[in-house]
């Protein structure tokens, strides 16, 4: 039995020119009220 190979297809952009956004939480997470910091991710 042959095997069929299949195209390898590039889904991320790896050369782009955004830039990266200012890291103005530095990891301190306990925050004294609610609704101060709020974060997302977006994975493929």
């Amino acid at each position: 039995m042959k095997r069929l190979r299949i195209a390898y297809k590039v889904t991320t952009m790896s050369k782009y020119s955004h830039s990266v956004a200012d890291n103005i939480v530095d990891q301190q997470f306990n925050r004294k009220q609610a609704n101060q910091i709020w974060a997302g991710d977006v994975t493929y």
